[in-house]
């Protein structure tokens, strides 16, 4: 089991890291967006700690 979800892991790492960025509404990680001192940030449901899945360390 932990190897399949490593590579789970890895699998949402590299779309996040290509395909998502480019079409951020059609992840199914998105959660819409936030605004930070006036800059639009995606918000998506596997950061919740403020850690892009394009930046997991797996």
């Amino acid at each position: 089991m932990k190897n399949k979800l490593i590579e789970a892991a890895i699998f949402i790492k590299n779309w996040c890291a290509t395909r998502g960025v480019y079409d951020e509404k059609e992840c199914p990680f998105f959660k819409g967006y936030a605004e930070e001192n006036g800059i639009k940030i995606v918000q998506c449901e596997l950061n919740k700690g403020k850690t892009s899945p394009c930046n997991w360390d797996v």
